[in-house]
Formats: structure tokens, C-alpha cells, sequence
């Protein structure tokens, strides 16, 4: 003598129902959560990455110019004096981007005479930025922290290569 509670008039009926509703609506609900967490994730990863592009391609563009700088102005190779020693150029970098300090990576290939500007972003979020710049006089590969001091991108006579220093 079982009891059909789904078939059952007398009131079960309703509490069923609305229990069966309680449990759609909190899983559509959950799921109405995640899609939106989802795409303000998506989004400030979005615009972290567009900032870093041009941070990143910013300071590509200012070794290839003190690059082409130093060229045009007398810099040919090692063996030949040239003017040039002491010339640089100041920059700053944003010391915090979303409230936290990003690492820059410079390197360089004497092969190809070409480098690259990397950014990382501390907070291990998985957002970076590459830049490619090219230089005919060879630059010191170099990591530093953002930082609020003017950075100095210069050429050191003694040792014929682009110094960065943060």
C-alpha cells in the first residue's frame, strides 16, 4: 500500500513543487553567477593585457631609439672611438598596474641583433606582454620590479653596450 506522492492531491503535492522549484532556481542562479564571474575575469584580463601591450611596446620603441640614436651618431663597432658615450634617455614606467608591481624582462640576441620587452604581471594571473624591438648596437639583457623612480636607458663606452637601469 504505497503512497504515489507525485499523483497525491491532499498537499504533498505543493510542497514537492515547491521544493523542485527552490532547487531550479538556485542552480540556475549559480549558474547565472559563474557566467558572470566569468566574463569580468575575461575582461579585466582583457584590458591588464592591453595595458601591459603598451607599456610593453612603449619601452621597445625607446631602445630602438637610443639604439638608432647612438648609431647615427657615430657609434660603428668597438674598435673605432665613438661619441656617443654617455648619451641615454630617462623613462618611467606606471609603478602599479591593478594594485600590483609587474616584472620587466629585456633580452636581447646579438645573432639576430634583435630583442625582446617582456612583462609579467606579478599577481601569477597568467597575463604577459611581449614586444620585439631591433637594435644595431647591442643592449645588456637586464630584470627589474616597476618601481616609481625614473628608469635610465643609456650607452656605457667601457663595455659598448645599452645599459638599463631601474
Amino acid at each position: 500500500m504505497g503512497k504515489n506522492f507525485l499523483k497525491d492531491e491532499t498537499g504533498v503535492n505543493v510542497v514537492v513543487e515547491y521544493i523542485f522549484t527552490l532547487i531550479i532556481m538556485s542552480v540556475l542562479l549559480t549558474i547565472l553567477l559563474m557566467t558572470l564571474n566569468s566574463v569580468i575575469s575575461t575582461s579585466d584580463r582583457l584590458v591588464l593585457k592591453e595595458e601591459f601591450d603598451i607599456i610593453s611596446n612603449d619601452f621597445a620603441g625607446r631602445i630602438t631609439c637610443v639604439s638608432n640614436e647612438i648609431y647615427m651618431n657615430g657609434y660603428t663597432d668597438e674598435h673605432t672611438n665613438t661619441t656617443a658615450t654617455g648619451y641615454g634617455l630617462y623613462f618611467e614606467l606606471p609603478k602599479l598596474v591593478k594594485g600590483k608591481q609587474y616584472i620587466v624582462n629585456v633580452t636581447y640576441d646579438a645573432a639576430t641583433r634583435s630583442g625582446d620587452v617582456i612583462i609579467t604581471y606579478e599577481a601569477n594571473s597568467g597575463v604577459t606582454s611581449a614586444a620585439s624591438f631591433s637594435s644595431v648596437v647591442p643592449v645588456e639583457e637586464t630584470f627589474f620590479y616597476s618601481s616609481d623612480a625614473p628608469g635610465h636607458i643609456y650607452y656605457n663606452g667601457s663595455t659598448i653596450v645599452i645599459d638599463l637601469e631601474d
